[in-house]
């Protein structure tokens, strides 16, 4: 897939997803979206190590004739440790995304579809008894609503993110308006 996160997803349905639903029944296809986009933020973070690495780099070579025992070189000490934090943390972000891959959902009549580098899941509208919120616990995120969980009879769980456009997210609302039609609790 070469959408961002939050864009739609390609209609050409991967094999293990139209095996799933031709199984399940879910009839036609309504929509699909691409939740992770693990070229971009695999991009952003280890692109981003890479530049607090040379900065830091930089910074180490600019101190080579300076005292130990002098203010300046206190704070290049402390700039360089935050440049190597900030590279780590980048790297880790990056990297991260590699190892979970990319979280596609795809929206039929019958049920939802989710595929994962783990695999596919997949709930049938009626089997849906509850969609809960996913709040931000990160800094900068606590409260917030993240996604939603949406959870089936047999234990299956898919989440969605929310992704707003112009206040909205239009691929949830469907997905919500499902729900509910079939009889599910939205939390």
């Amino acid at each position: 897939m070469s959408a961002a996160a939050g864009e739609p997803a390609s209609v050409v349905v991967p094999p293990p997803v139209a095996e799933v639903v031709a199984r399940r029944g879910f009839g036609a296809y309504l929509a699909g979206r691409q939740d992770v986009a693990v070229r971009r933020t695999l991009g952003i973070g280890c692109g981003g190590a890479v530049v607090c690495l040379a900065l830091l780099f930089g910074v180490a070579a600019g101190t080579s004739g300076v005292s130990p025992l002098s203010w300046t070189y206190s704070l290049v000490h402390a700039v360089a440790v935050g440049l190597f934090v900030a590279a780590l943390s980048l790297g880790v972000f990056g990297l991260r995304a590699l190892a979970l891959g990319p979280r596609v959902n795809y929206l039929y009549e019958g049920g939802i579809v989710q595929r994962r580098r783990s695999g596919v899941s997949a709930i049938a509208w009626p089997d849906a008894v509850r969609m809960s919120p996913v709040y931000g616990k990160a800094q900068g995120h606590e409260g917030q609503v993240l996604a939603y969980r949406l959870d089936a009879r047999d234990g299956t769980s898919i989440t969605v993110a929310v992704v707003l456009s112009d206040n909205r997210d239009p691929f949830l609302d469907q997905v919500i308006e499902h729900v509910r039609r079939n009889g599910g609790v939205i939390q």
